[in-house]
């Protein structure tokens, strides 16, 4: 829950820097996990395996978790984009200059994602 509440409320840049945590975190877990797991890591006291095997465990919850948020933050953003493309197409022209614009945004704020959507869209647009 506290995730949820973390992307809520942090900026394009913050995002980023979480992500850049997240993978950083990812390949230390891939790295401690091999060190647990190799002829070297018998040698180690058991204390030390049970604590490293929990700490990754811990670390591969979180990492996993923020992976779903940021994915079901994409299928939403993609489906309020899809969606808003279609009705678009369906709709009277209330802006001749951006109806598409319009419908999505409406989509966005009816799935309740338009700020943390939106901030997905300006990444989407800045990563051409």
């Amino acid at each position: 829950m506290g995730l949820v509440t973390l992307i809520g409320g942090c900026n394009e840049d913050q995002i980023k820097d979480v992500d850049q945590l997240v993978k950083d975190a990812n390949d230390i877990i891939t790295a401690g996990g091999a060190v647990l797991q190799s002829p070297a890591g018998a040698l180690l006291p058991p204390g030390f395996q049970l604590y490293g095997t929990a700490a990754i465990a811990l670390a591969s919850i979180i990492v996993n978790g923020w992976q779903q948020i940021k994915g079901n933050l994409m299928k939403k953003t993609t489906k309020a984009i899809v969606k808003g493309i279609e009705s678009a197409g369906k709709t009277t022209k209330t802006n001749p200059t951006s109806p598409v614009k319009d419908a999505i945004r409406h989509e966005m704020i009816t799935a309740g994602i338009y700020d943390r959507g939106n901030q997905l869209v300006d990444q989407l647009k800045a990563a051409r």
